[in-house]
This record gives C-alpha cells, structure tokens and sequence, in this order.
C-alpha cells in the first residue's frame, strides 16, 4: 500500500484558497439577499413611505434574478474571493502547529501524561485553531 503525500504549506495555501473560493460562489446569493432584505427593513423604518420591495427570501431571488439578471446575485463576489486568502493563512498556520506539536506530543506520550491527556481530549487542537486565527 501506498502511503499519502504529505501537502506542503503552499499546498495547503492553495486548497485552502480554492476552497474558500467555492463557499463564496455557493453562499454569496444567500449573502446578497440576506443584506438586501435588511436594508430594506433599515430604509423602511428611516423613510415614511417606503415600500419594501421584497415581501420573502422567495420574492427577493425571483425578482433579482428578473429585474437584474443571474450575476446580479454574484454581486460581490470578488471582494469576497480576495478575503479567502486569510482562510488560506489560517490553515497553514494550523497545519504548521498540528504539525509542530503532534510531533512533541509523540516525542512526549510517556514523559507527561496530562499533555497527552488534554490532546486526546481535543483542548491541544482547539488551542492551535484558536492560536492560528490571531
């Protein structure tokens, strides 16, 4: 049996990039109607005789898609695409500590117990996601 490659970080960059990229091509019609029915609640309580021009999520894609076309709901998009980089940074920092501190965990297993013990319990993992995000 084959044993798998081990991704380097401008592989994990990369993945991670390209999948941030993804979610953003999937989430961003949600994202656009979402902020779209909010200002209109905002501008409706600021005007008087403000009509709202969405009355559902339904009827503000259908009329969207109508009066402004499909890419009208990919509004956006670019922006968000540019801000997946910090996505990608995140994950290598985190496969970075994985990395670093999987390899003291095993250099430790019989030396200190209670290591061992908060990484089985998955706290040493929350720890690196938290620290990689600052």
């Amino acid at each position: 049996m084959e044993q798998a490659k081990q991704l380097g970080p401008l592989d994990n960059f990369v993945c991670a990039c390209i999948s941030g990229c993804g979610l953003v091509i999937v989430t961003n019609p949600i994202w656009l109607i979402k902020t779209r029915m909010q200002l209109q609640l905002r501008r409706s309580k600021l005007e008087k005789g403000f009509s709202n021009p969405y009355s559902s999520i339904y009827d503000a894609f259908r009329t969207i898609v109508t009066e402004e076309g499909v890419l009208a709901l990919y509004k956006g998009s670019v922006p968000a695409m540019l801000l997946s980089v910090h996505g990608g940074i995140q994950f290598v920092c985190y496969e970075f500590l994985k990395e670093c501190f999987g390899s003291y965990h095993k250099s430790t297993k019989s030396k200190n117990k209670t290591m061992r013990k908060y990484f089985e319990e998955s706290f040493g993992y929350l720890m690196m996601g938290a620290v990689s995000k600052m």
